[in-house]
C-alpha cells in the first residue's frame, strides 16, 4: 500500500509519518514530491502554510498531481486551522483527480477537538483562543464548513465515522466530529 501525505510545514511532515514508523512501516519525509517511490509511507513538507502560491507554481497542487495514484492520499494541515486550509484541501482534491474529501482536523491529545464541525482548543472555539491572535496567521474562523463556504463549497458535518461514511455516499465533502483518540481510531 502506498500512502502519501502532503503537509504545509516540516513538523507536520514528521508527525505524519511517526505513527506509521512506530508500527514498522517504511517511511520517508521529503521536501520535493519526487523520490522515495518504493517507500510505503511518504510525507512531503510543501512549506506552504504562510505563503500564497506563486503564478504557475503551487507545491500542494504539484504534490497531489504527482501522487494522484497513491492508494491513500492525505493532506495534513494545522489542527488549529492556521494557514490555507480550505484552499489547500480543494487544490489537492482537484489536482489529484479524486472526488471525495474527508476532513478530520481533531488532535484530541493536544486538546484540539471537533464538535458540530467547529474546531475547539480545550473546549473553546479556536478563533477565541491565542491562535486567534497569532501575529503571523491569526485564526478568524472555527467552523470548518464556514471556511469552505467562502470557496462556495458545501461541507456536511458527521457526528461519527458511520455517519461520515453514509454522508460520503451522497456528498463530496464531509468533516467529522472527534473528541477522543478512540474516535479518531474508528474514523481512520
Amino acid at each position: 500500500m502506498r500512502i502519501r501525505i502532503i503537509t504545509d510545514d516540516f513538523t507536520s511532515a514528521l508527525d505524519g509519518t511517526a505513527c506509521f514508523a512506530e508500527r514498522g512501516w517504511e517511511t520517508a519525509v521529503l521536501i520535493r514530491p519526487d523520490g522515495a517511490a518504493t517507500v510505503d509511507v511518504v510525507s512531503l513538507d510543501t512549506d506552504s502554510r504562510e505563503y500564497a502560491p506563486t503564478f504557475g507554481h503551487d507545491a500542494v497542487a504539484n504534490a497531489a498531481q504527482a501522487w494522484r495514484d497513491a492508494d491513500v492520499l492525505i493532506l495534513q494541515f494545522d489542527s488549529t486551522l492556521r494557514g490555507r486550509v480550505a484552499r489547500d484541501c480543494l487544490t489537492a482534491l482537484a489536482a489529484s483527480g479524486r472526488r471525495k474529501l474527508l476532513i478530520v482536523p481533531a488532535f484530541p491529545s493536544a486538546g484540539r477537538t471537533v464538535e458540530e464541525g467547529r474546531v475547539r482548543v480545550d473546549g473553546v472555539p479556536v478563533h477565541e483562543t491565542a491562535f486567534g491572535c497569532d501575529p503571523t496567521l491569526p485564526v478568524r474562523e472555527s467552523s470548518v464548513p464556514a471556511l469552505f463556504r467562502a470557496h462556495r463549497i458545501e461541507v456536511k458535518v458527521a457526528r461519527d465515522a458511520a455517519q461520515a461514511r453514509a454522508l460520503l455516499d451522497v456528498h463530496d465533502v464531509v468533516v467529522v466530529d472527534a473528541r477522543t483518540e478512540a474516535e479518531l481510531d474508528v474514523i481512520a
